[in-house]
């Protein structure tokens, strides 16, 4: 088939699909929202459980200082017991015995605090790389569905289960161009878990690598297609 009828015959699918391409990308962004809803539960939940770890840190700074305080009193205690004569010496060590059990609890309660501190970081750093992730694919996927859907025969559908997505391509055979090719992507796992025609798992692995490394939809589906294309001419 020449380049012209190749051309003509795309336009004609073009027109065809444009209402069901219209519908899949309004889909997706519906898709899109329930994804940011869903960060924004998430988020919630962090700082619900952020505001619990603050007024636990709060709790154990207030019994840090109290036994700072109780310290404090005992060494003046101490001091005066030594500095007079007559001073009971068991009671010079009970008061030592003390002062002891104390600085072991201030340890672990400054332990205690400094764990609660990492994890307020970690859970902070998740929170922020999750909402840098959603948002640069968001607009990753706007911008270049409207590009693929036409230079690659692209269209999208739900896969019907879990929010899974089906991306279907077509005009790869050279011997049927209206053989479609199609691949099932988890977008909550970032796992492609079906492809038809079957890929050798480590094609698949060697795409879903490039994908992470990038993070660009636009790739994955390139690459996809190419993997795709390659085993129709098998």
């Amino acid at each position: 088939m020449s380049s012209a009828q190749d051309l003509e015959e795309s336009l004609a699918n073009y027109e065809q699909l444009k209402d069901k391409m219209q519908t899949l990308k309004l889909r997706l962004a519906e898709y899109l929202q329930k994804v940011q809803a869903d960060l924004l539960v998430k988020k919630r939940e962090y700082e619900t459980s952020m505001l619990h770890l603050q007024e636990k840190e709060r709790d154990l700074n207030a019994k840090l200082r109290t036994y700072e305080g109780l310290h404090n009193e005992l060494l003046e205690e101490l001091n005066k017991l030594l500095s007079d004569r007559d001073a009971s010496s068991s009671r010079v060590q009970q008061l030592r015995i003390e002062e002891e059990k104390l600085v072991r609890e201030k340890a672990e309660h400054e332990h205690k605090i400094k764990v609660i501190n990492d994890e307020l970081e970690e859970s902070m750093k998740a929170i922020s790389a999750r909402e840098t992730f959603i948002t640069k694919q968001s607009d990753l996927i706007e911008d270049k569905a409207f590009q693929l859907e036409q230079l690659l025969g692209l269209r999208m559908e739900n896969a019907g289960t879990e929010n899974h997505i089906l991306f279907v391509f077509k005009n790869v055979d050279s011997r049927d161009y209206s053989r479609e090719v199609s691949f099932v992507f988890d977008p909550e796992k970032y796992a492609i878990i079906e492809t038809d025609p079957v890929l050798d798992p480590d094609t698949v692995k060697k795409v879903m690598d490039a994908f992470m490394d990038h993070q660009e939809i636009g790739y994955l589906w390139r690459d996809m297609r190419k993997e795709l294309k390659r085993r129709v001419r098998v």
